[in-house]
């Protein structure tokens, strides 16, 4: 009977250690900034672990819920103004101009950005490379300009169809022929802590 005893007590004694040491788990304490955890990169999406790097490209698309491309006719010559309109959250924790609240949620932003602004052209090979004030829209007559998300790095996400005589490609509108240059903007384009989208020191 004895050793009955001592049995039920040694399995007590394991279980209240086990609950314990659930118990002592860290939880989520109010006004943490679940878009940037302690120790991670800021504008880290939700659940991200501390010291997790992640690309500029990724960091944008988990922050901002609307990234579209709008064109705007530029005479002369009918060129066209293509920009960037975003709608992203802020970071909280870092950004200084933040409106604190009980729970400091991050709030909305909405910014343009006009892609001559930050992208320009390879004179060689006729691909968009990152550029302030490189005007490739503008002196490559592009135009119908598609932004696609969720691509991987290194993987093209921007496509514009680009005039030019030798192309193979026509313009369905104008009936003129060109081609679809593409390229990989993720490492042109950054999100800001306050939540607006920018390229080099244009914001």
């Amino acid at each position: 009977m004895k050793q009955v005893f001592i049995i039920i007590a040694v399995f007590l004694a394991g279980l209240a250690a086990c609950q314990g040491t659930v118990g002592s788990s860290q939880q989520g304490m109010p006004g943490s900034y679940p878009e940037s955890p302690p120790g991670s990169p800021p504008g880290s999406p939700p659940g991200s672990p501390p010291g997790r790097l992640l690309s500029q490209k990724a960091i944008m698309e988990s922050r901002c819920r609307v990234i579209e491309l709008r064109e705007v006719s530029r005479q002369p010559l009918n060129r066209m103004r293509t920009y960037m309109e975003t709608v992203c959250v802020n970071d909280p924790k870092n950004d200084p101009k933040h409106p604190k609240s009980a729970l400091d949620k991050p709030v909305e932003r909405r910014s343009t950005v006009n892609l001559d602004k930050c992208i320009g052209m390879d004179p060689k090979t006729g691909d968009f490379i990152g550029q302030l004030d490189g005007d490739a829209m503008y002196l490559a007559f592009c135009r119908s300009c598609r932004y696609k998300r969720g691509t991987k790095d290194g993987e093209k996400n921007l496509s514009c169809w680009c005039k030019r005589r030798t192309g193979t490609e026509k313009h369905p509108d104008t009936g003129e022929m060109g081609v679809i240059v593409e390229a990989d903007v993720g490492p042109i384009f950054k999100v800001r802590e306050n939540g607006v989208v920018g390229c080099f020191d244009y914001w």
